[in-house]
């Protein structure tokens, strides 16, 4: 059995007007991970974003790793 995710409670549908070099970002970014589509590159940056800023309020701070050295990416502005 098929379910139509449109059909489901659980689910709601939302539309976003992107630039269209926004739009050239997500579409390479499809490739680059390996991505489904457009809404799931845009879900696993949603989740991304949540982790950090969660792990920012607990006290984490966010390093970037070149050839062996860290580069601090921190306090991100939210």
């Amino acid at each position: 059995m098929i379910v139509n995710k449109r059909d489901n409670k659980n689910y709601q549908r939302i539309q976003f007007d992107f630039h269209v070099k926004t739009i050239e970002k997500i579409d390479k970014l499809i490739t680059m991970t390996d991505s489904e589509n457009r809404s799931d590159v845009i879900k696993k940056a949603l989740n991304l974003y949540e982790y950090i800023v969660e792990s920012q309020n607990n006290g984490a701070k966010l390093f970037i790793e070149l050839d062996e050295e860290k580069i601090l990416i921190a306090p991100i502005r939210f």
